[in-house]
């Protein structure tokens, strides 16, 4: 199922309640003891990718008019399910891929957003902004706009990991 959002303020609305675990992860993180030993225990789970300054420039880009959670989109695609499909999560996850390639031909961007995933998962006040059917739950954030940039050719990638049999 979909829930699309074409207006702009409730997209704020929703960056902003997304940001609420962001911001007690980061008060917690930023007490002294307690603090470094969550970023211990959570250093394999999260991976190198992002680190505290990260953390900090998504929760306080709003004090600068910044949106680093839905990158102030003019529109949000959200797809969800039941949490206990057989196939939800992958088909899901299809019909948002679907989404960004029928977007593309419609010469519309789109990004997927992972963090307002994690956000719904421990946020209960966007579950109820959400208004999720019961026993749904969130499997896919696609953000909808116009592209600043087009590419001209593919960007660099590193080699995929194919093992052929």
């Amino acid at each position: 199922q979909f829930i699309v959002v074409e207006n702009r303020e409730r997209v704020r609305r929703l960056a902003d309640l997304a940001l609420g675990p962001f911001r007690l992860a980061l008060r917690i993180l930023e007490t002294p003891i307690l603090g470094s030993l969550v970023w211990r225990m959570a250093q394999p789970s999260v991976g190198s990718a992002y680190d505290m300054n990260d953390l900090r420039r998504m929760v306080h880009a709003p004090e600068k008019g910044g949106d680093l959670i839905l990158c102030n989109a003019p529109a949000l695609i959200l797809i969800h399910g039941t949490k206990h499909a057989r196939f939800g999560e992958t088909d899901c996850a299809n019909a948002q891929h679907q989404i960004a390639l029928m977007a593309e031909a419609l010469g519309l961007g789109t990004t997927t957003i992972g963090f307002f995933i994690i956000a719904e998962r421990f946020s209960p006040a966007l579950r109820r902004e959400l208004r999720l059917p019961a026993g749904h739950r969130l499997y896919g954030t696609l953000v909808v706009g116009w592209p600043r940039y087009r590419w001209q050719r593919i960007p660099d990638r590193r080699p995929a990991s194919v093992r052929w049999e």
